[in-house]
């Protein structure tokens, strides 16, 4: 299976009484599907809050006005049209996920903004060259309905989608199912962060205070959770037997460093790993947390924290992690490939990075006239090269060449 980050930009991290879960094994009860969208009038469909900036005077061409197309594409990537936010009750699109599944097609995620829209998660599908909302997952119903925030989407690559979250107060976790026409919504005793699948029926969860859980196969959830309480808002890999989660330790001591896990099979059955990285996170940071990572089998690995891009390499009958020379000094927060020479990632401030098997490069955007500067949550693509990216009020597009 090809790999894929998943993961999720996620909000301050709150200390939250959760439930001890080591002791959980299949602990999520079922609920209400969510509802699906009717077709609201939306007042017309709105571009990605792209200022729409006047181009300088100095780069007048004789008064001639620029063609619209030029300036909703900078390079290969061209803004996609949202729907009206205000339709499904946010101030903006704030994306937190996006994948492609090669029987379902594009699918995204998307809340309101944190703190100010109340309106519960959309599910967005691709269709037309725009996102289209197609359901919007809730718990339980009538006076126990709940709104929930979505946090990360996967794909099973054959027809199945995963999502997770939780409730806008962080009391319970959220697990949306579907397969792009039913969907179910049930609860969970951990708020959830990550999603990952690593092939068709086998799936895996993380989140807060030390979550980790995987797929049994009667469709609920077995425990491998972390004892340390740790925030885990990230899981990627290689396959079933080669898993990474990725968050913050869970002591309350300042500051607190970025906390991976791996899990490795051998002959004597799986196992966890977890490791602080102190003297890779010297910079200062307001959160150390690991937010994303990408692996490939006897290829390269990279995870991403706000203070530092980590390179992986295996020797000696161990992993090691040193800083990548590329040192993009902004948080990355989502990775996609088509292979271990064909990598792509997103962060902050717009930016966007590829890699080609031997060094990182930055690409810089301009729509509009101005520079992209909203945070970039979500990148996937197709096979053929279509590449689709996601963010804070923004969604682009790069067409296979």
């Amino acid at each position: 299976m090809k790999p894929i980050c998943l993961r999720r930009i996620p909000l301050t991290l709150l200390p939250l009484p959760l439930v001890a879960l080591l002791a959980l094994v299949g602990a999520c009860a079922g609920s209400d599907e969510g509802d699906v969208n009717p077709p609201p009038d939306d007042g017309g469909a709105q571009d990605s809050t792209i200022a729409d900036t006047a181009m300088p005077d100095d780069a007048s061409d004789g008064g001639a006005e620029p063609e619209p197309e030029a300036l909703r594409c900078s390079g290969d990537f061209c803004l996609v049209d949202l729907p009206n936010p205000g339709a499904y009750g946010f101030t903006r699109w704030s994306f937190s996920g996006v994948q492609v599944d090669p029987t379902l097609g594009p699918w995204a995620i998307a809340n309101g903004v944190s703190g100010i829209d109340v309106a519960t998660a959309q599910m967005l599908r691709f269709e037309g060259d725009a996102w289209k909302p197609v359901q919007a997952p809730v718990l339980g119903a009538g006076a126990d309905r709940q709104n929930i925030r979505l946090a990360s989407l996967s794909t099973d690559g054959a027809g199945k989608l995963l999502a997770v979250g939780s409730t806008l107060d962080y009391a319970a976790g959220a697990i949306v199912r579907g397969d792009g026409t039913t969907f179910t919504t049930e609860s969970f005793d951990a708020s959830l962060e990550a999603s990952w699948f690593a092939e068709p029926g086998v799936a895996w969860i993380a989140g807060r205070g030390g979550a980790i859980f995987r797929s049994s196969s009667d469709g609920g959830w077995i425990s491998e959770s972390d004892e340390s309480g740790s925030d885990f808002v990230s899981i990627w890999g290689t396959g079933p037997n080669d898993v990474y989660v990725g968050g913050v330790e869970g002591e309350m001591s300042w500051p607190r460093f970025g906390y991976l896990g791996h899990r490795t099979v051998d002959d004597e059955g799986a196992k966890w790993t977890f490791a602080t990285f102190p003297e890779l996170q010297t910079r200062w940071s307001k959160e150390h947390v690991i937010l994303a990572g990408i692996a490939f089998a006897g290829g390269p690995s990279f995870w991403a924290a706000p203070d530092v891009l980590a390179r992986g390499t295996v020797g000696g009958g161990g992993e090691s992690w040193e800083p990548d020379p590329f040192n993009p000094r902004i948080g990355i927060n989502a990775f996609w490939a088509r292979s271990a020479n064909d990598i792509w990632a997103v962060g902050d401030i717009g930016r966007i990075f590829h890699f080609d098997g031997t060094a990182w490069k930055s690409v810089s955007l301009v729509f509009n006239g101005a520079p992209l500067v909203a945070n970039l949550t979500g990148i996937a693509g197709t096979s053929n090269g279509d590449i689709l990216v996601v963010g804070d009020g923004v969604a682009l597009r790069r067409k296979a060449p």
